[in-house]
C-alpha cells in the first residue's frame, strides 16, 4: 500500500510539473470522440465542452432537438436562450469518469508562473480538439443545425470576448451569424 501510495504520488508530481499540453489534446480527443459516441441519440442537436474561468475543470454536455423543442414551448419569447446556451441544455454535465479524473489533474496541475499564457492555451487546446473533430466531419450527421460550443463558466471579461471567436471557430457560417446576433441583443 505504501509503495503504491508513493508511486501515485511521484505520477502526480511528475504529471504537476510537466504539463504536456500535447499529451492533453490526444487524451481529450479521444476522450470526446467516447463521449459524445455514448450518447446515442439521433436527437442530438448541440455538444459543448466547458471549463470554468481558472481553467481547473473539464465537463461536458449535450442537447436534444425534442428538449430545445419543448424549452421553445414553455418560454417561446427566450427560444435563442435555450439553442445558445449551455447550461440549459439536456444534460449540461454529462458524468464521466475518465473527464472527472482529467479534471482533478487539471485542478491540482502546476503550470509556469504565467497563469493567462497556461489559461488560454488551455482553452485553445480544447477548442482544437472540437474544431478537428468538427472538420474530421466526425459531428456531420447531427445535420446542419448542429450547434458546437466551447464555454466558460463564470466568464470573466477575456473569456466573454473569446467566446465569439469560439463559435465562429467551431459552427458553420448560417448557424454563427444566428448566434452572433443573439449575442450582440444580449450582451
Amino acid at each position: 500500500m505504501l509503495h503504491t501510495t508513493l508511486f501515485y504520488q511521484l505520477f502526480l508530481i511528475s504529471f504537476m510539473i510537466n504539463f504536456n499540453f500535447e499529451n492533453f489534446k490526444k487524451t481529450l480527443k479521444n476522450l470526446t470522440k467516447d463521449i459524445f459516441i455514448s450518447i446515442n441519440s439521433n436527437e442530438v442537436c448541440g455538444f459543448c465542452l466547458f471549463s470554468d474561468a481558472g481553467a481547473m475543470s473539464l465537463s461536458a454536455g449535450f442537447n436534444t432537438r425534442s428538449y430545445l423543442e419543448n424549452n421553445w414551448k414553455k418560454d417561446p419569447e427566450n427560444k435563442e436562450y435555450y439553442r445558445w446556451y449551455a447550461g440549459e441544455w439536456f444534460d449540461d454535465g454529462i458524468p464521466n469518469d475518465e473527464l472527472d479524473n482529467l479534471s482533478w489533474k487539471l485542478f491540482n496541475a502546476e503550470y509556469s508562473d504565467d497563469f493567462a499564457k497556461h489559461k488560454n492555451q488551455f482553452f485553445n487546446t480544447i477548442v482544437n480538439v472540437l474544431k478537428e473533430l468538427n472538420n474530421e466531419g466526425f459531428f456531420n450527421s447531427k445535420g446542419d443545425d448542429f450547434v458546437l460550443v466551447f464555454c466558460v463558466t463564470d466568464p470573466d471579461d477575456e473569456d466573454e470576448d473569446n467566446e465569439l471567436k469560439w463559435m465562429k471557430e467551431l459552427n458553420n457560417k448560417v448557424i454563427f451569424k444566428e448566434y452572433e446576433n443573439w449575442a450582440q441583443k444580449e450582451y
